[in-house]
């Protein structure tokens, strides 16, 4: 094909005005493009320049499902103009997430770009990329965001350093939804399981001292731990960034410790009214505590049921009935007032 050849096809392609039509021609335009007869083409200067000033905005002023959907099309290809890959990958997710993924053309610069202005989604489509560039780990790392760093312990395509992991086994202190991943990394060192052991629950406990041979004692005292995981609770509570899923979600990794400062402080009590209150010979007291810190009624029977798992069957009695005497009959505010008012007077 000559270039006066093309030249036609892409001014034709610009008259149509209808947007079926010009996806229509646009997708032929693809095809043409890719086809034998265009590929040697493609290196000439005088065509890329025509491609790059015709297709980019063609592309760019499609609709939305347009975009998407030639952007799944173009992903992997490599003589798609630069500038368009750019654009399309800082584009609405579902139009980026293709792009970010599969696109050879965008830098690590392009993706650290991604990673400073666009949405959180995007940014986790970044850490799940087959192949990541030193610079755009340590962006990721950088800004600390627990789904996105998730997203990268969990990529198994990436090659982190072992600064990289330590970073990463750090922040697990923090953010539970590391811990899972990192202890089964295949580059996860002695040293780094050694020093999760200190905030990690019962099970992942004993998967890493099993893989890496620990000793047990390297675990530290519960008075450490407790004291470790209320400053967290107090500095997330501050921020904003404490919410009551939380409970739930340590128990389900036997986090007794975090369970119990996270719990005190969402519903302003002491650790010792929370641990009267799990070791209470009836439910109702942690069922007024779920309603007072907004934790709904389906919420309610599990968490129990994890609570009697770690605390040895307490609290004991009928899980049901207490949850029908808290969330049929109180408000959360009532809820909480009922709580202390049970915990001073009883002091069970």
């Amino acid at each position: 094909m000559t270039l006066a050849q093309l030249a036609q096809a892409l001014t034709e392609l610009v008259k149509l005005r209808s947007p079926e039509d010009r996806e229509q021609r646009l997708g032929a335009l693809i095809s043409l493009i890719e086809s034998p007869a265009v590929v040697g083409a493609l290196e000439s200067d005088q065509i890329l320049t025509l491609v790059d000033d015709i297709l980019m905005p063609l592309v760019m002023q499609a609709d939305p499902a347009t975009r998407g959907r030639l952007s799944a099309r173009l992903a992997a290809k490599d003589w798609v103009p630069v500038a368009l890959v750019v654009g399309l990958s800082q584009d609405e997710l579902a139009i980026a997430q293709p792009i970010i993924a599969s696109s050879p053309l965008l830098t690590d610069d392009d993706l650290v770009d991604v990673l400073a202005g666009t949405t959180l989604d995007h940014h986790i489509a970044v850490a799940s990329r087959s192949w990541l560039g030193s610079a755009v780990i340590g962006a990721i790392l950088a800004q600390n965001q627990p789904l996105v760093v998730t997203a990268l312990a969990c990529n198994p395509a990436v090659d982190l350093s072992r600064s990289d992991l330590f970073h990463l086994t750090q922040a697990s202190r923090q953010f539970a939804s590391l811990r899972a991943p990192l202890a089964i990394h295949p580059r996860l060192t002695a040293p780094m399981a050694e020093t999760m052991l200190a905030w990690v629950g019962t099970s992942l406990q004993s998967s890493l001292i099993n893989r890496f041979h620990l000793s047990p004692k390297a675990q530290p005292v519960a008075s450490d731990q407790s004291e470790m995981d209320q400053r967290l609770a107090d500095k997330l509570m501050a921020s904003g960034n404490l919410h009551p899923s939380a409970v739930l979600r340590a128990l389900r990794e036997d986090q007794r410790s975090w369970f119990m400062a996270a719990m005190a402080r969402l519903s302003d009590l002491d650790l010792g009214a929370v641990r009267r209150m799990v070791e209470a010979p009836t439910p109702d007291l942690l069922a007024l505590a779920c309603l007072a810190i907004g934790l709904d009624r389906a919420t309610f029977s599990p968490l129990l049921a994890h609570v009697r798992r770690l605390w040895g069957g307490r609290p004991g009695g009928d899980g049901r009935h207490a949850a029908d005497r808290a969330f049929d009959n109180l408000s959360p505010t009532q809820a909480k007032a009922a709580l202390k008012w049970a915990l001073d007077a009883a002091r069970v």
